[in-house]
């Protein structure tokens, strides 16, 4: 399965650019449980860098940007959950059980029988079917080639869901949590859902100001009251990093994400308004993309020797704050299948990296065409650092500064040699695997052997411990072949005024900023 929706991916991408950089030990948000004084009566008001989207979850551009916003409105099958104690991915939502079967080729789903539609509708089978028949089948779907791995639908009975799948695929559980696996009710037919929405989420949507904000209030008929803290979220949606600081500041905000660049100020808040700050992980890395298309860089030698050259603490330090982990592999620490022997691969090694270029014939170098963002602070500076270590050994390269859509296009023609950027995790990190390196991303196909090693994970017909394993080896392939110059893993952070709590409970499929206000409350009234 393939994301296909270029600006679903790249703006999860570039989300991560602006993503807080802080420490986890700066005070995490503690968790909403029942010993917590929740005053169930208050408002969160949430800021976030993207306003509202189309209310459409199956019509939206980025189902990222519009996941904290529909979230919301909108439950899904599943939902992911990093929460767990078991290590599972994923928990009930309105499927409360599902099992593969016919060797992977048939997963099925079964319903709780109290979830409703905020019309008072029952959300059952046929409901679920229709709706994921929407999602694949809408004329302008933006969703659709994330259920490509769906063959067909069928509901048996009010309660079973069974979909027949194309390939035994283990990711498809991964899309379903997603904004394209969530339940619209059959009742809006064909309906516009631009301004409007039609879900059984946990809120309703009250009001919306295109542009700048959307406020939800509790729906009274929900299953789960534990989800629903809250008495009216709104989430703004601020452009401008300073102007979102300024707010949480002066107490328009009670929460928001902030910027790796803001990481001082941020620690300021702290300090002078009692606000914390809380890391939500620190799966996505920044790195630069390499065409292997192009001759030198076909030569894994080449690849390695460039990875070699890069000194990532330099990096971290000097543009990030120290606070972005050095990495030499895709599955960064903490996720399923981060691999430990690869963990300090490549070490900062100028003469190591000057005998592989050697060996690999370009001891006097060549030159790159590299695309960066224009505007976007972190990705320019990032992108200098790289070309002024990589000029040491004699590799030059010529920066593209693009907006983003062009970056996407000329990347995806092949008409770069490589690309500075993020890369965005998403829950299930065989999915991250494939989709990142095997999917429509890289303008040059993969080798045969390694695409396959990416692959296998995928397989849901492996084991736990077979699918931890086939994981580890995929990040250490990718590791070993050095399919893209790594630099190092970014953390997401927020700063929240501290009557607000469970915000490190937070599990949006993909990260990157993306909230999931589920499990967050407010105490002690505002």
């Amino acid at each position: 399965m393939r994301r296909s929706h270029l600006i679903a991916l790249f703006s999860c991408a570039a989300i991560l650019f602006t993503a807080g950089c802080g420490n986890g030990g700066t005070g995490a948000s503690p968790a909403a449980g029942a010993d917590a004084d929740i005053d169930r009566g208050a408002t969160l008001s949430m800021g976030w860098m993207l306003p509202p989207p189309v209310m459409d979850p199956h019509a939206t551009a980025s189902i990222v940007g519009a996941f904290p916003y529909l979230s919301l409105v909108y439950d899904r099958l599943v939902r992911v959950d990093t929460t767990r104690a078991d290590g599972q991915a994923f928990s009930p939502m309105v499927a409360e059980s599902w099992e593969f079967s016919d060797g992977g080729m048939v997963l099925t789903f079964h319903l709780r029988d109290d979830a409703k539609f905020h019309d008072g509708a029952p959300v059952d089978a046929a409901a679920v079917k229709w709706s994921l028949e929407r999602a694949k089948t809408k004329a302008n779907s933006t969703v659709a080639m994330e259920l490509d791995g769906i063959d067909r639908v069928e509901a048996p009975d009010a309660n079973t869901v069974v979909l027949h799948l194309t390939a035994p695929r283990s990711d498809v559980l991964y899309w379903l949590s997603t904004l394209a696996g969530a339940i619209v009710n059959p009742a809006a037919s064909d309906g516009d859902l631009s301004l409007a929405t039609a879900g059984s989420g946990p809120y309703e949507l009250e009001s919306l100001k295109v542009g700048d904000r959307a406020s939800f209030t509790r729906y009274g008929g929900y299953w789960d009251e534990d989800a629903q803290n809250m008495a009216k979220i709104e989430i703004v949606g601020i452009v401008d990093d300073q102007a979102r600081m300024n707010a949480l500041q002066s107490g328009q905000l009670d929460a928001g994400i902030t910027k790796v660049t803001q990481y001082t100020e941020a620690v300021k808040l702290q300090e002078r308004n009692g606000f914390g700050l809380t890391d939500t992980d620190r799966s996505a890395w920044y790195a630069m993309y390499m065409n292997i298309g192009h001759p030198a860089l076909a030569d894994v030698r080449v690849r390695q020797a460039m990875n070699l050259a890069i000194d990532r603490q330099s990096i971290s330090d000097a543009l990030l704050n120290g606070q972005c982990d050095p990495t030499s592999q895709p599955l960064q620490e903490g996720v399923m299948g981060h691999d430990p022997d690869s963990a300090d691969r490549y070490g900062y090694d100028i003469d190591a990296a000057k005998r592989l270029l050697r060996e690999a014939g370009y001891e006097n170098g060549f030159e790159l065409n590299v695309l960066t963002l224009a505007g976007v602070r972190t990705s320019d500076g990032v992108a200098v650092a790289i070309k002024d270590q990589l000029a040491k050994v004699g590799i030059e390269l010529n920066l593209q500064q693009r907006d983003l859509s062009q970056a996407v296009v000329q990347w995806r023609a092949g008409d770069a040699d490589g690309f500075q950027y993020t890369h965005p995790a998403l829950a299930d990190p065989g999915a991250t695997m494939e989709d990142i390196y095997t999917g429509w991303l890289y303008p040059t196909k993969l080798p045969t052997d390694i695409a396959e090693v990416f692959a296998k994970p995928l397989d849901s017909n492996l084991g736990p411990a077979q699918r931890e394993a086939a994981l580890t080896a995929a990040s250490r392939s990718a590791s070993e072949n050095a399919v893209e110059l790594f630099v190092c893993a970014i953390p997401t952070q927020y700063a929240y005024n501290q009557n607000v709590t469970g915000l490190d409970r937070m599990s949006p499929p993909t990260s990157g900023g993306a909230f999931d206000l589920r499990n967050v409350a407010v105490t002690g009234g505002q």
